[in-house]
């Protein structure tokens, strides 16, 4: 233990040796370290203009979703031999977190959720789809299809007419899309409209009779029309050619002229199409989108990643502008970029402004022009840096910045007022640089590697808080160390040239001086009340925070925006979402404070926002988007008004902001089981029960549910007798029942698919159809098969592999989401949800996932720490009284909490993990000055005393500019950045307070008797 304390010492004197040195380098270079500041200055203009700006960081959000279409199979059919192999294929990918399925009759929907840390969502989305096609499933798939768009588009228009046909208004929208696509930077765009045509044959029972044709017949020949079909090969000159036919339909006309049957009578008439059937084009999108009630298309446009936004603007607008047709801006994140960077920038000139009036009054004019302009460079500097590691400036570095305003300036007042106070001793000026290097360099160091070990702790949080706030840590380090070489290097050279020698001053006793000491001397005469006192004002704070203050983890983004989500639990009718849709059209028209809303029946809309609850596609959904004309500041208390308005139509809206996290429900309730009845037996009970529950405001179920169906009974002594197999009778039923498809038939220069069906047909029309023996002998169905009532799935949910029912509940505001999680465990826990599983989620699971990351970055930080401190002192006791600093700020952070009426977010939490490397730097600095008084003789409690009263006005300077140059963070910083100034704002200030007399007192109370003792 000895040799390390000895290595330790040898560090430390070469450390201390190394930075005397700098002082001979500085004056030698002079030139070169000049035009070094000024290039790192200019770079850093330079680099405002080029980096990227952007409102937020980009990061993805990991969900994938895949629909299956299998025509003909039931639900229960798509979930055991489609679904479940699917869920298996997916099983060896560890970067998923969930799979959500859901089944119905005809097709099913699978739902992925990535982690966050995965490395690239797109490449992965591409394997598990890749590997689904290459699959070979035992039901016939009709079709597969992908949908991953991550990436929040840069803006969604909202395209309409009145006099523009929708062809018409559709070919100007894409038009206007390739305009803005050859923009540069702008990356692809996308249209979302309801324009998924499909050809319908309606085929006439009665007619095909007259004619002695069957469906099956009509179908052939339709579809070798359609079609290019490979007949046959050909060999010439040992060449084997394929003969192909080529389609012959081009457009509906030559569709309906299909010939049927060619000279059916004696006049040599021929038989077409359009004799025996009605041929029409059908919109079967099953989704309808609308602007203020008119029927709408959407393009949203993609920018490149690591792209300055607010350089498109200029070119985006002249498309937009130059268009005769009415367009809209539903989402527009340049203007919210702008606004954004606007805001922030705002509040760094304050700062500065604030931080540059403390030093005047706190220290002269001339160290306070130095001090400001070597601030200057290390902002610009930081500003270079990013731009060469690639990152961008959004609202995140910027507040990073802001926070280290007060934190940078600590290294620069402890060296000028080093040199200061030593050319008051009448030493020259180079004297004065090297022995105020000399004596700060280490605990300098060592204070500045502390507060990297707290910021680097906070970038080593993960998931999606982290990928949020981990520029803002990396920010903070980048400025520290400039900081660091600026004071250690920049302000010792600017020193050099403009402080001049003093005269020496005599020694006198200013009464200030003996009145300080005095009160220094009696408050460290009674570090462990003091410490006690400290410890109680911790737990009081600490238990009314808890107790009194709200959580709200993730605050709303600030954006002048709302979205209501529309759920009709009758059915899955689209005319049911329509109707819910119409009722609360005349309220929006009415609010005047909706700007324009925005549509979708049938499913979601584009993409507007990370934090956008999935919504899935089905006729019973819809959502619609509010761009609002009020302040974000009312936009909570307008939300509650628009939900009692719409309470009184109907229940089955839900008003949602736009939030900065991911997509998350106050609380959701799982109820899994491995038995599909016995889950929909215990769910039937339950959700009745919770709906009751004081403090439920609003719930959605999404879970399997159950409706009529035919089942078809087989006579199979009959079916033996004449031939007949059960696959021939089903593939009839399946045909005639949903119809024959042709798939890709390229008409009118576009790919469409072509239905043929018939409405004339029943249950009695199906027992008609004839089936076919092997001698082509016919029989009616009604032979073989007849029909009976029963009810069966129509739709099956899952979540990995378990069937699962859902319901998400918005808790009423003012009610503890905990009370209403305590009530259900109350109505489940008896014997009859034994086999039921009950999983919760919601925001405060994600608060404890949260919790659990920040208790990781705090033990990271204070190791880190520890060791730093330890290294630099070589002792075990004194980095733990340095650490009493901590309790001391983080009971301020508390009492600031509770003073403002904050509430308990993320970066409230980030906030108190900053302050631990920031206040232990006051307390290093402490026990250094003690330290070195101590060597040079002075008594234990004297060097205190003087340690305290020689750091006295560069704590309360650097404390103040520190907690000043938050304030314009604490009031425009909305409630994402307020909660991080007021955390941060109360440590500063409670520990500067404190730290001033319990280090020194309980140094004095360890040490003095140490040397009593000796």
């Amino acid at each position: 233990m000895k040799q390390m304390f000895n290595k330790n010492i040898i560090v430390l004197e070469a450390i201390n040796v190394k930075m005397i040195d700098v002082s001979k380098y500085i004056i030698k270079y002079r030139k070169l370290i000049f035009l070094f500041f000024v290039f790192l200055t200019g770079f850093g203009v330079y680099s405002y203009i080029m980096i990227p700006k952007q409102d937020m960081p980009e990061f993805n959000t990991p969900y994938m979703t895949t629909v299956v279409t299998s025509y003909g199979s039931s639900a229960t059919e798509i979930n055991d031999y489609i679904i479940n192999d699917i869920y298996e294929l997916s099983t060896t990918y560890k970067d998923i977190l969930n799979i959500e399925t859901s089944s119905y009759n005809n097709y099913g929907v699978i739902s992925y959720e990535f982690s966050f840390n995965t490395e690239n969502p797109d490449e992965l989305a591409d394997d598990i789809f890749n590997n689904i096609l290459e699959h070979e499933f035992s039901l016939t798939i009709n079709n597969f299809n992908m949908y991953n768009e991550y990436l929040s588009p840069l803006a969604v228009f909202s395209l309409s007419s009145d006099i523009l046909s929708y062809d018409e208004l559709k070919e100007r929208t894409l038009t206007i899309s390739n305009s803005l696509k050859n923009i540069e930077g702008v990356r692809d765009f996308s249209i979302t409209s309801n324009d998924m045509y499909q050809y319908r044959i309606n085929i006439e029972e009665d007619l095909l009779s007259t004619y002695s044709l069957n469906f099956e017949y009509v179908y052939y020949v339709i579809n070798s029309s359609l079609s290019d079909t490979v007949l046959g090969n050909i060999t010439i000159d040992n060449n084997v050619l394929s003969i192909y036919s080529s389609d012959i339909i081009t457009d509906i006309d030559s569709l309906n002229e299909i010939v049927l049957i060619s000279n059916y009578d004696t006049l040599g008439t021929n038989l077409y199409l359009s004799d025996v059937s009605d041929t029409e084009i059908i919109n079967t999108s099953n989704k309808l989108y609308y602007a203020d009630n008119e029927e709408t298309m959407f393009i949203s446009l993609f920018a490149y990643e690591s792209n300055d936004v607010t350089k498109l603007d200029k070119e985006i607008s002249k498309v937009i502008n130059a268009s005769d047709i009415q367009i809209n801006k539903m989402v527009y994140m340049i203007d919210d970029v702008n606004y954004q960077l606007s805001n922030v920038f705002l509040n760094l000139a304050i700062a500065l402004v604030i931080v540059f009036v403390v030093m005047i009054f706190g220290i002269n004019l001339r160290i306070s022009l130095i001090n400001i302009f070597c601030t200057v460079i290390v902002v610009f500097g930081t500003i270079a840096v990013l731009y060469v590691l690639g990152y961008e400036l959004h609202k995140l570095t910027v507040v990073g910045i802001i926070v280290s305003i007060g934190i940078l300036v600590d290294n620069m007042v402890v060296i000028g007022e080093g040199i200061n106070y030593h050319l008051d001793e009448g030493f020259d000026t180079l004297t004065s640089v090297r022995k105020s290097i000399k004596k700060n360099s280490v605990p300098l160091l060592s204070s500045t590697l502390t507060t990297i070990a707290a910021f680097f702790s906070i970038t080593l949080i993960g998931g999606f808080f982290g990928e949020v706030i981990r520029s803002m840590p990396i920010t903070v380090i980048i400025m520290i160390v400039l900081s660091y070489l600026v004071s250690m290097l920049f302000l010792p050279l600017v020193s050099i040239y403009f402080f001049k020698r003093k005269k020496r001053k005599k020694v006198k006793s200013f009464k200030t001086e003996l009145w300080v000491k005095k009160v220094v001397r009696k408050g460290i005469s009674y570090p462990l009340l003091l410490l006690s006192v400290s410890m109680l004002f911790l737990g009081t704070t600490g238990y009314l925070v808890v107790t009194r203050l709200n959580i709200d983890i993730y605050p709303i983004d600030e954006k002048k925006a709302l979205y209501i989500d529309i759920h009709d639990s009758s059915g899955f009718d689209l005319n049911n979402t329509f109707n819910l849709y119409t009722n609360i059209v005349s309220l929006l028209d009415e609010e005047t404070e909706i700007e324009h809303y925005y549509t979708s029946i049938g499913g979601d809309l584009p993409k507007f926002h990370f934090s956008s609850i999935p919504l899935s596609e089905g006729a019973n959904n819809g959502r619609v988007f509010l761009n609002l004309n009020i302040p974000i500041s009312e936009i909570p208390d307008y939300k509650i008004k628009l939900e009692e308005k719409l309470d009184l139509i109907n229940p089955n809206y839900s008003v949602r902001f736009l939030e900065l996290s991911p997509p998350e429900v106050d609380l959701s309730v799982k109820i899994s089981s491995d038995s599909l009845s016995e889950l929909l037996e215990k769910s039937n009970t339950l959700i009745p029960n919770i709906r009751d529950i004081d403090g439920v405001y609003k719930s959605n179920v999404f879970g399997s549910s159950v409706g009529p169906r035919y089942k078809i009974e087989y006579d199979q002594e009959k079916m033996i007798l004449y031939g007949i197999s059960k696959t021939q009778i089903d593939s009839m039923i399946s045909l005639y029942s949903n119809g024959f498809f042709v798939d890709n038939v390229l008409i009118t220069d576009n790919l469409n698919n072509v239905l043929i069906y018939s409405d004339d047909f029943d249950i009695n029309t199906l027992l008609n159809i004839n089936v076919r023996d092997i001698s082509n002998n016919s029989y009616p169905l009604s032979t073989f098969i007849s029909f009976g009532l029963e009810n069966d799935y129509v739709l099956i949910k899952t979540t990995n592999q378990q069937f699962t029912t859902l319901v998400d509940i918005d808790v009423a505001d003012g009610k503890d989401i905990n009370d209403v999680k305590d009530e259900i465990k109350t109505l489940t826990n008896n014997d009859d949800f034994e086999n039921i599983e009950i999983n919760y989620g919601g925001i405060n699971d994600m608060f404890e996932d949260i919790i659990d990351e920040v208790i990781r970055a705090l033990i990271v930080s204070l190791l880190l720490i520890y060791l730093f401190i330890f290294i630099q002192f070589n002792s075990f006791v004194k980095p733990l009284i340095v650490y009493l600093t901590i309790p001391l700020s983080f009971g301020g952070s508390l009492l600031f909490m509770l003073i403002f009426k904050s509430y308990i977010t993320a970066t409230s939490l980030i906030g108190l993990v900053s302050l631990i490397g920031v206040t232990v730097n006051t307390g290093i600095l402490l026990v250094e000055y003690i330290d070195y008084e101590v060597e040079n003789g002075t008594s234990v409690k004297e060097a205190c005393v003087n340690a305290v009263y020689l750091r006295f006005k560069a704590i309360l300077l650097t404390s103040l500019t520190t907690v000043l140059g938050l304030i314009p963070l604490l009031v425009n910083g909305g409630d994402f950045f307020s909660p991080l100034a007021v955390t941060f704002m109360g440590g500063i200030f409670t520990s500067m307070i404190l730290t001033l007399f319990l280090v020194p007192g309980m140094y004095n109370l360890i040490f003095n008797k140490k040397s009593k003792a000796v």
